[in-house]
């Protein structure tokens, strides 16, 4: 398994080669198309899908950087500045409405318990996106007595109740709906990770996770 300075050093080279050269020649489609004249159909046709292409594909490079390693404003800000600029991302790049309800203020969170939140967040929304055909997803935090609950609600299609159990219990080998990888890392935080579906539409995932706090010096 990588280190976390492997995973950084990888990430950075993702960063500025492939990635930058996505963004890059996204830039310059756009340009190009803009530039056409109008009566030049079958050529600008292929243009925007050549563009489109290459958006979908920097947007999908991006997400695998990041869960390759945390983003700057990550590790420099912490978890709720990052969970505001992922949000506002998702949002542009799926065309979903992503919501973030957190406290105006929390005490500083351990790292593990920062990375643990992240990593439940990006999965959870990653299954919204490519399975609930959603169009609304709120991302929650807030402590409850001396723990720490996240959760990701959206109003998608929902999960079956039993695939669901058999997965959290290991009945189930197939990883269903990213729920194997949330479970880890809920473990290596002592917390605990439930799914289900709301009896109107959708499904929220709640991530609960005891004395996530920094110890005071």
């Amino acid at each position: 398994m990588l280190d976390e300075q492997e995973r950084q050093r990888i990430a950075d080279r993702l960063r500025g080669g492939p990635a930058q050269a996505l963004a890059n020649l996204a830039v310059e489609l756009r340009t190009l198309l803009q530039m056409m004249d109008a009566e030049m159909g079958e050529l600008q046709g292929g243009l925007k899908n050549a563009l489109r292409e290459a958006e979908d594909g920097l947007r999908e490079l991006r997400e695998i950087i990041e869960d390759l390693h945390p983003p700057l404003i990550f590790r420099e800000l912490g978890f709720l500045a990052w969970v505001d600029d992922f949000a506002r991302r998702t949002s542009q790049s799926h065309g979903l409405d992503v919501r973030v309800e957190t406290p105006d203020t929390m005490p500083s969170l351990r790292p593990e318990v920062a990375s643990a939140l992240l990593r439940v967040v990006q999965e959870a929304v990653r299954n919204v996106v490519k399975h609930a055909g959603a169009t609304e997803v709120v991302i929650r935090l807030y402590p409850d007595l001396q723990d720490l609950v996240l959760e990701v609600e959206d109003d998608g299609l929902g999960v079956d109740p039993e695939q669901v159990k058999q997965t959290l219990t290991g009945l189930q080998p197939k990883e269903t709906f990213g729920l194997t990888m949330m479970q880890e890392w809920a473990q290596r935080v002592s917390g605990t990770l439930t799914m289900h579906t709301k009896e109107e539409r959708g499904t929220v995932v709640r991530l609960r996770v005891p004395k996530p706090w920094k110890e005071e010096p």
